[in-house]
């Protein structure tokens, strides 16, 4: 059976949705802090007059991210407060850089701090877990992808996160737009080749990505008709053959695309050593420890005009 197969999706594709997803994230992990009461602390020892100037610094080098959701957090607790950054998405920063600053009602400011502070940190810590990664794979033609698990509530701003460290858009966001047949899926169809010619038939406009344990399992997806392939070993010794036979067939074919998760303890080194076997993409768990990030602030009675 001939089958019209989608192109896979640009390398950097911006989340469809985002800011929607950004305002919604920034509302919950807002409704996570402040609740109904808000900020106690503030609120009882800080002037409702007390105004204040706050820069945003980067505690540590790293790649920046998730500006707009730090932007959402604060105007939602007081658009009075105005927020702008200096740096822009995706640029790498040194420790002790001043990347944004803030200024307006001081207990606003402090109100938004954690929440806002939280977001940019953690996203900055997967834009630059990905930055490190891309470095590695980029010489030999490999691109990082996001792979699962992401953060409940926050995949779109995590995927966004992974394009603005340089890595690549995920064949499919979530189970909505984009097919994975799993042998799970193989064994509800009794075999993969049925799996996969269901799942393209069905497929319409969406990417189809096919997991293989084995040659053969590589064997039937092609048959059926599969280009996207996602090899289930990270080992390398066990790669080889897959990916050799991959090839091969890519030379026939044309168009076979190979990705391969990184596990989550996965090093620079072993992305590194994928990569040079020949993996297209590279899918990085999102993880990773969040770039330290802090407001220094200082009052209006101390600012020089």
């Amino acid at each position: 059976m001939d089958v019209e197969h989608p192109p896979p999706p640009p390398r950097r594709r911006v989340p469809t949705g985002l800011p929607d997803a950004i305002r919604a994230a920034a509302q919950r992990t807002l409704d996570e802090e402040l609740d109904t009461r808000g900020d106690l602390t503030s609120a009882a020892v800080v002037p409702a007059s007390a105004v204040a100037r706050a820069e945003v610094v980067a505690g540590a080098a790293g790649v920046l991210a998730g500006t707009a959701a730090f932007t959402a957090v604060v105007d939602l607790v007081d658009p009075r407060v105005a927020a702008a950054f200096f740096v822009e998405e995706g640029t790498r920063v040194e420790a002790g850089t001043a990347v944004g600053a803030l200024a307006g009602p001081l207990r606003s400011i402090l109100s938004a701090r954690e929440a806002a502070l939280g977001l940019l940190g953690h996203l900055s810590g997967i834009a630059t877990r990905t930055r490190v990664l891309a470095d590695a794979v980029e010489p030999s033609g490999g691109v990082v992808c996001p792979a699962p698990p992401s953060t409940p509530g926050l995949r779109l701003l995590e995927h966004a996160a992974v394009i603005a460290g340089g890595g690549a858009a995920a064949l499919r966001i979530g189970l909505h737009d984009g097919l994975l047949v799993t042998a799970e899926h193989a064994a509800g169809a009794r075999s993969l080749r049925a799996a996969t010619r269901w799942a393209i038939a069905a497929a319409h406009v969406w990417a189809v990505q096919v997991e293989v344990h084995t040659e053969s399992d590589l064997d039937a997806a092609l048959a059926a008709g599969a280009r996207q392939l996602r090899l289930a070993d990270h080992d390398p010794n066990l790669l080889a053959p897959l990916l050799a036979r991959a090839r091969d067939a890519e030379a026939q074919l044309g168009g076979v695309g190979i990705e391969v998760v990184l596990p989550t303890t996965g090093s620079v080194e072993v992305a590194r050593e994928l990569a040079e076997l020949g993996v297209d993409r590279l899918a990085a768990p999102l993880l990773g420890p969040p770039l330290p990030v802090t407001l220094r602030v200082v009052l209006a009675d101390d600012v020089e005009d």
